[in-house]
């Protein structure tokens, strides 16, 4: 009786469960979109490039299905959207394509199949930031006006991009100093500093700015109590290459080259030297000889090319004046004096004659570089 009961009751269960199994009650859920999904969610893509995404059709069970999305750009003015062919072998449920970037700033790819959709925020950003209006080199104190340009792969300008995601900065402001709200650089010490610009996306731009001194030149006299006046004869200048600080400095490379003019020739004549032998071979001197021929005023002047010049000096008076003999007009008596007052009259290791009618004069008194009496 108990082997009838537990085989009638073995054929229920099984028979039980197979009922059961005739129908699959998650059956519904397969082969019917629920769902868009995308390979990316947010992107950024640099104007002028392009990346590839795709994006497909899911069912409730997260089958990919056969059918196909659309897709479509958001906002055609920022990114466009096309087919990618780039791909040999794909899955055959996956719709590939590419976002090119076409202008500065946001815009959504939308995957739609039917009511359903998925979207992929997008950002452009520039290529690079080109820096113009600053030279690669300058002197210290000069300014110079700067203008940012986003730009993209090909080089082209972006537009409408606010000048407010740009900025500008030295790596050494000592050297080079930027100001963002007047848009200027200024060049304050010799050195190289680095300019940096940054964009949107970590996109920027590098220069690197050469500054040099600001080297005025000043005509100094070699002998200070000749002043800009002296008789008939021959003067010798430095001419002075000072530094920021008034110091003065030889170079004895950059300066390459002088001239000098004279603008009565018949008054005074110039001619320059360069002594590289100076300051233990270091440097470079230049001297101006100025020569009186005949008594009146005259102009020199000149320039000097050295860091970045020429650079002009002068113009300096010279004024020549022909020897004064006291008295004009000598007795000639033995035992008289006459008094010459000019300049160039002592030349270390040769004795100074005074010649009146060819004739030297004997009994020099006294003899200094701007008078003699005898």
């Amino acid at each position: 009786m108990k082997r009838l009961l537990f085989g009638m009751l073995s054929l229920g269960l099984v028979a039980g469960f197979a009922t059961g199994c005739t129908s699959d009650p998650t059956s519904a859920l397969r082969g019917t979109a629920a769902r868009v999904q995308s390979s990316r969610s947010f992107a950024s893509v640099v104007v002028g490039d392009s990346l590839g995404a795709s994006s497909w059709v899911l069912d409730e069970q997260g089958n990919t299905l056969t059918l196909l999305p659309t897709i479509a750009s958001g906002n055609t003015a920022v990114v466009t959207v096309g087919p990618d062919s780039s791909l040999t072998e794909r899955p055959a449920n996956e719709q590939f394509f590419f976002v090119k970037g076409v202008g500065f700033g946001t815009a959504i790819v939308i995957a739609t199949s039917d009511a359903l959709a998925d979207t992929i925020d997008i950002e452009t950003i520039p290529a690079a930031i080109a820096i113009a209006g600053v030279p690669a080199t300058m002197r210290s104190n000069d300014v110079a006006s700067y203008t940012l340009t986003p730009l993209d792969v090909n080089g082209v300008p972006v537009t409408g991009l606010p000048d407010s995601l740009l900025s500008l900065a030295s790596d050494d402001s000592d050297i080079l100093a930027v100001d963002e709200v007047a848009s200027t650089t200024t060049a304050t010490e010799a050195g190289i500093a680095v300019l940096t610009a940054s964009g949107p996306g970590g996109s920027e731009g590098v220069q690197a700015v050469q500054v040099t001194a600001d080297v005025p030149f000043e005509v100094e006299l070699s002998a200070a109590d000749f002043g800009a006046t002296f008789a008939t004869g021959t003067v010798t200048l430095e001419l002075l290459v000072l530094d920021d600080n008034g110091n003065e400095n030889h170079f004895p490379t950059e300066i390459t080259s002088t001239t000098v003019l004279s603008s009565l020739p018949g008054v005074a004549t110039v001619a320059t030297t360069v002594d590289d032998t100076l300051n233990d071979g270091t440097g470079r001197n230049i001297f101006v000889t100025v020569t009186g021929v005949a008594a009146g005023v005259a102009q020199i002047s000149g320039s000097v090319t050295a860091l970045g010049g020429p650079y002009a000096w002068g113009p300096v008076s010279i004024t020549v004046l022909a020897p004064v003999i006291t008295p004009a007009t000598p007795s000639g008596a033995y035992g008289s004096t006459i008094t010459i007052n000019g300049s160039g009259f002592v030349a270390a290791g040769f004795e100074t004659l005074v010649l009146v009618d060819g004739r030297a004069l004997a009994n020099v008194l006294t003899l200094s570089a701007t008078q003699i009496t005898a």
